[in-house]
């Protein structure tokens, strides 16, 4: 029994060729479009430029230290050993005009306290002790 290959490539061929021609049409359909609507609306009129950009007046509400602290002590996760962190925290804000690490304005404090919260539970204790240093010696040659 022989088998003609060359009928199934062909179909193959127009299959992939109809295929081809359907994406072709589509781009073609999806350029048409863009071109008129840069003929509509010129790209000045879509998109507007910085100066036209109206600026978000951002109301900042600082809270006093006492309020501060108060509203972490109502956290769940808070713990007594957080204060001291929590109150230069606070601190660094206030000093940088009320912004956080990356220069940004501190919109919500409470949120940041919420998400600040977390960090300082697994922060590192800064007190260096000799317990902790390992005794390293030198290999022998």
């Amino acid at each position: 029994m022989q088998y003609n290959f060359e009928k199934t490539n062909n179909a193959k061929n127009s299959e992939t060729q109809k295929e081809s021609f359907q994406k072709e049409k589509i781009i073609l359909k999806k350029q048409k479009a863009i071109k008129s609507s840069e003929k509509k609306f010129p790209k000045s009129e879509i998109t507007p430029t910085i100066a036209e950009t109206p600026k978000l007046d951002l109301e900042i509400s600082i809270p006093s230290l006492d309020e501060f602290l108060s509203f972490a002590k109502t956290l769940d996760c808070y713990q007594e050993n957080m204060q001291n962190a929590l109150e230069e925290k606070y601190r660094n804000w206030l000093e940088n005009g009320w912004k956080n690490a990356l220069g940004k304005p501190i919109t919500n404090w409470k949120l940041s306290v919420k998400n600040l919260i977390p960090y300082l539970q697994n922060a590192p204790s800064n007190s260096i002790s000799l317990q902790k240093v390992p005794n390293i010696t030198r290999p022998k040659e």
